[in-house]
This record gives structure tokens, C-alpha cells and sequence, in this order.
């Protein structure tokens, strides 16, 4: 009998050192790791990752918009989304909140610190965004999207490390609060 209890305890400890006792959520995968947290609508979001576009400067000034700067779309998606490549553009896969914003920066490399507020007009200076949206959605499929009525983005950035912090109104004045601390995804469109 002592040595089935001997055996017992040794079994134990080879499976608990083979297995670990980690726990799963202290080592999650990176788009799961909450860099912020964001509300909307009554609902409150874990921010995971984000995403900067540069579409360029204003090669055709004699078209609709003209801007200054560089133009920069900015994703902030919680925990539940991804983007996915399609069609040479990136798509939002899954299920949760996202901030979007058409920014127009000074810097080439990404957006620049500063305020940005929203500028319907048809020149945007840069330290503006032009247009936004908060994105809701389950399964990949939007089932809340609007166009923003008002806000602020506050950015501040440390090397690759952003700090951002977004208070505004939806189209239909509901309140978006939406905070984002880490490194975004960058594709520059200049270069291809």
C-alpha cells in the first residue's frame, strides 16, 4: 500500500511539472492583452491593438478634400476583433468595438503628438480629423456603425508607444470614451 501511495505522489508531481500550473490568462496571446479600456452605448470594451495607415500628402489639390500633412487612418479594436487583409486594404474579423478616424499628421512615420479635433471643412490642417465612426460588431458583420458628431483625440507618442485617449459624441450623442496605450500596426501606402 505504501508503495501505491509513493507511486501516487510521484505520478502527481511528474504531471504537474510536465503539464505547469500556469494559469492561461497570465500569458495571452497579443492581440488579447487590454492596453486600454473604451465605453459606448452602455457597454464597456478592453482595448487590445490598433492600426495606422499612411495614405500620403494631397497629390491632387484640386479635388474634393485638400488637406495638409500626411493622411493617417487610426483603428483602435478591442479584444474580439482582427484585421484581416483583403483587396490590399485591412477588415475588421469578429466580434467587439472600434474607434476609427481619418487624422491628417506633420509626421510621415506615423501620427504625430497633439490634440486632434473633428473638421468637416473642406481643407483639413493637420492636428484635425476629418471623419470617424464607432464600429460594433458581432460575427464580423456591423450591427452598430455611426458617424462621429463631435470629439477630441489626445495623442502622445514615445518611440513606437502611443498614448491615446478619445472623448466624444456619436451622430446620435451618445458618449464614446475610448483609452489606448501601446504600439499600432503601421502600413505605409507611400512606398508601393
Amino acid at each position: 500500500m505504501r508503495f501505491f501511495k509513493q507511486l501516487s505522489i510521484a505520478s502527481l508531481i511528474i504531471l504537474l511539472s510536465i503539464t505547469g500550473c500556469k494559469d492561461p490568462k497570465e500569458d495571452p496571446a497579443p492581440n488579447n492583452v487590454n492596453r486600454g479600456e473604451s465605453s459606448f452605448d452602455g457597454n464597456n470594451y478592453h482595448m487590445t491593438s490598433g492600426l495606422i495607415e499612411n495614405f500620403g500628402t494631397d497629390s491632387n489639390p484640386s479635388s474634393g478634400l485638400n488637406f495638409e500633412g500626411n493622411w493617417m487612418d487610426l483603428r483602435i479594436i478591442s479584444e474580439g476583433l482582427h484585421f484581416t487583409q483583403g483587396s490590399g486594404k485591412k477588415y475588421l474579423e469578429g466580434t467587439g468595438f472600434a474607434l476609427y478616424l481619418e487624422m491628417f499628421s506633420s509626421s510621415d512615420n506615423g501620427i504625430a503628438p497633439g490634440d486632434y479635433t473633428l473638421n468637416h471643412e473642406n481643407f483639413v490642417p493637420t492636428g484635425y480629423y476629418h471623419y470617424g465612426e464607432v464600429q460594433v460588431l458581432i460575427n464580423g458583420q456591423f450591427i452598430h456603425y455611426s458617424n462621429l458628431y463631435s470629439g477630441t483625440a489626445k495623442v502622445t507618442r514615445n518611440g513606437g508607444e502611443y498614448e491615446i485617449s478619445f472623448e466624444g459624441l456619436n451622430i446620435d450623442k451618445k458618449p464614446i470614451t475610448v483609452y489606448y496605450k501601446g504600439e499600432l500596426d503601421f502600413i505605409d501606402y507611400t512606398t508601393n
